[in-house]
């Protein structure tokens, strides 16, 4: 039988990530569709692969941390002339990250 959890996951964090940027001002739909992919994507990876997440070591888990969320927080620095697009610009890094991360515990 199919297991449904993963996917329902993957579209309301895909939904969420994409209805914030929206109500926050950011009109692009392209951008927008970009980013509701790429966290839908990511959440249904991250939540079917969510025992290996729960079982990776700590230097793994520390790693996951470090590289895809704290880097691109502080390589998009607010000096960069981006028009108030940084933090779409972060979440987008972020959930790219996330989908590798997701991609790799499928393979």
């Amino acid at each position: 039988m199919t297991d449904y959890k993963p996917v329902l996951v993957g579209i309301t964090i895909g939904s969420a990530v994409a209805a914030v940027e929206y109500l926050d001002g950011r009109w692009f739909p392209e951008v927008l569709l970009s980013l509701g992919v790429i966290w839908t994507l990511s959440g249904w990876l991250l939540a079917r692969n969510s025992s290996k997440l729960r079982e990776a070591n700590k230097l793994h888990s520390f790693a996951l941390i470090l590289l895809v969320t704290i880097i691109p927080m502080f390589g998009i620095h607010p000096n960069l002339p981006l028009n108030g697009l940084r933090t779409t610009l972060i979440l987008l890094t972020i959930g790219i990250g996330l989908v590798g991360v997701g991609l790799g515990m499928e393979i």
